[in-house]
């Protein structure tokens, strides 16, 4: 499912229409449309959409980001890599200097 398709299957949950999405957003009529269509937003907009959807389903924010991160195919191919390397994307990594330093050594 890609990101339009995720905020319009949101809205038809909230039984709220694109009209009201738009008001909300900001944005432009044909905003969700591309993105139904497989155009990824922009962060700023992504972000914004998220907070609106967030708002009101009353949801934590970061909840609904992750989710909808999962939407973008970039993000979910970086979430596969991650996976088959056998590590979380979530986790933070430990840096090259960190993993070459034996234990005690300064």
């Amino acid at each position: 499912m890609n990101f339009g398709k995720w905020i319009k299957s949101h809205l038809f949950v909230l039984r709220r229409t694109d009209t009201w999405f738009v008001k909300k957003t900001g944005m432009g009529n044909s905003g969700v449309n591309r993105w139904v269509n497989g155009q990824t937003p922009r962060v700023d907009m992504f972000v914004v959409c998220c907070e609106v959807l967030a708002r009101t389903e009353d949801r934590p924010l970061d909840e609904l980001i992750q989710e909808a991160l999962m939407t973008i195919p970039a993000y979910r191919s970086a979430v596969e890599r991650e996976a088959l390397k056998g590590c979380s994307p979530f986790e933070p990594h430990k840096s090259t200097e960190e993993m070459s330093i034996p234990n005690g050594a300064k």
